[in-house]
C-alpha cells in the first residue's frame, strides 16, 4: 500500500516551450470540447461540469506521473488547466 500511494506523490514538471501541454491549442483541445458537449448533452448543471472539470484536472497529472504508459505526454501547465476547465464550460453552455 505504501508503494502505490508513492506513486501519486510527484514533483509536477510542466510542459516546455514546444512541448504538448505548453500552448492552450493543442491536440487535445477538440477532446476537451466534445466533452463539454457530452456534459451539455446530459444537461449538467454549471457547478456538475465545474466540479468534474477542477477533480479531473487534479488527478491528471499525478496519473500522468503513477501511469506514464497510459498518459504519453508532458504535465500541464496552470495555464492549459484553466484553458481546459473554461474550455468545458464554454462548449457546454454553461458560461
Amino acid at each position: 500500500m505504501k508503494n502505490f500511494i508513492k506513486k501519486f506523490r510527484h514533483k509536477p514538471v510542466a510542459a516546455k516551450p514546444g512541448e504538448i501541454n505548453y500552448v492552450i491549442f493543442d491536440r487535445f483541445t477538440l477532446v476537451h470540447f466534445l466533452i463539454g458537449c457530452v456534459y451539455a448533452y446530459c444537461r449538467l448543471k454549471f457547478w456538475a461540469v465545474l466540479a468534474l472539470a477542477i477533480i479531473w484536472e487534479l488527478v491528471e497529472n499525478p496519473l500522468k506521473a503513477a501511469f506514464p504508459s497510459l498518459f504519453p505526454v508532458e504535465q500541464l501547465t496552470v495555464c492549459v488547466i484553466f484553458w481546459e476547465i473554461l474550455l468545458r464550460l464554454c462548449s457546454g453552455g454553461q458560461l
